[in-house]
């Protein structure tokens, strides 16, 4: 099969899409769904930001920075691509995306927070509906942001 970035990208935003909406109509019913939900959308959101960052590389010819799965990382990684492929990153929305992934990154920094029940100092993490409603909202800002750059990319390329 096509094991590409864009595909990772594409069957992972589905996954989320769907789980995301399962958990949500099953609330408080089905709330062991949270954490598969949200692991799960984090990594469709490293993905994505891969992807963007990846197709970007092929106008800049500058290789991507791959290594870990931070999430801030990530995002300068994509941020650091789209100003070598000379577009701004200095208007409102990239701002406020900034803001969600520091966010995110203080939250789950390696990634380890919904996927297991307790961190590193075997101290359980604590999730409610309010932390699904936001990481949805997080996720859509995000998510929306590297598809946008994925279709300018698209589009410059005729």
């Amino acid at each position: 099969g096509d094991r590409t970035w864009s595909r990772y990208a594409y069957g992972y935003d589905a996954a989320f899409r769907e789980l995301f909406e399962t958990a949500w109509q099953a609330w408080p019913r089905r709330d062991y769904l949270v954490e598969p939900v949200i692991f799960t959308g984090r990594h469709a959101l490293e993905l994505a930001m891969k992807d963007a960052a990846d197709r970007l590389s092929w106008h800049t010819g500058e290789l991507v920075k791959f290594l870990g799965h931070s999430l801030s990382e990530r995002w300068e990684e994509l941020l650091r691509q789209l100003r070598l492929a000379e577009y701004s990153t200095l208007d409102e929305w990239t701002a406020h995306c900034s803001k969600i992934i520091a966010e995110l990154h203080t939250l789950d920094p390696d990634g380890m927070r919904f996927r297991y029940p307790n961190d590193k100092a075997n101290e359980p993490f604590v999730n409610s509906k309010v932390e699904l409603e936001d990481f949805g909202r997080a996720y859509w800002h995000i998510s929306t942001y590297c598809d946008a750059v994925t279709t300018m990319v698209q589009e410059s390329d005729g």
